[in-house]
C-alpha cells in the first residue's frame, strides 16, 4: 500500500511538470514564430552583409602573419611569407574556432531558407560559402596565413554574389 501512496502523491506534481512544460514549449513556439520578418528577409538585410564586413576585418587580423602586397605589386615566391609556425596554436584555435562558429551560423540560415520556397539555383552560392569555410577551417588547422587570407576574400565574393542572386531573386531587394 505504501508503493501506491507514494505513486498517487507523485501524480499531481508529474501532471503539473507535463502542463508547465507542455505550457512552456507552447510559448516558445508562438514566440518563435512571432517573428514579422521571414528569415530571408534578416539574412538579406542583415546578415549577408555582416557575414561580408566579416570577412573583410578577418582579412585585417591575419596582418599579423600575412602581410598583403601593395596594389598592384606581385609577390615572388623567393619572398618570404608568414609561416605556419609562426602562427601560435592558441592562435590556430582561435582561427578554428571563428569559423565553426561562422559555419554553424551560415549552416543554420541555409537550413532556414530550405524551409521558405527559395529557388533552388539561389541556394547554390550560400552553399558554397559553408563549403569554403570547409575548406578554411582545414587552412586555419595547419596555420596557412596566406591561403587563408585568400580563401577569405573568395568567400567575401561568393557572399556577395550569394546576396545578389538570393536576394534579387526571391526578395526583390538588390
Amino acid at each position: 500500500m505504501g508503493g501506491v501512496m507514494i505513486y498517487s502523491a507523485a501524480t499531481p506534481v508529474l501532471r503539473f511538470t507535463k502542463v508547465f512544460f507542455s505550457r512552456c514549449a507552447l510559448f516558445i513556439f508562438l514566440v518563435g514564430m512571432g517573428s514579422c520578418r521571414s528569415p530571408l528577409a534578416e539574412i538579406c538585410s542583415n546578415e549577408l552583409p555582416q557575414f561580408s564586413k566579416q570577412m573583410e576585418a578577418a582579412v585585417l587580423a591575419l596582418g599579423p602573419w600575412y602581410s598583403l602586397p601593395a596594389s598592384g605589386e606581385r609577390r615572388l615566391a623567393s619572398e618570404g611569407v608568414s609561416s605556419a609556425s609562426e602562427m601560435l596554436e592558441k592562435d590556430r584555435q582561435s582561427w578554428i574556432h571563428w569559423t565553426e562558429k561562422n559555419l554553424k551560423e551560415i549552416q543554420g540560415h541555409l537550413d532556414g531558407l530550405e524551409q521558405e520556397e527559395v529557388e533552388r539555383n539561389s541556394l547554390k552560392e550560400f552553399a558554397s560559402i559553408a563549403n569554403e569555410l570547409v575548406i578554411f577551417h582545414g587552412y586555419a588547422q595547419l596555420g596557412d596565413a596566406e591561403r587563408m587570407v585568400g580563401l577569405l576574400k573568395q568567400i567575401q565574393q561568393t557572399a556577395l554574389k550569394a546576396q545578389r542572386e538570393l536576394c534579387s531573386k526571391n526578395s526583390g531587394t538588390p
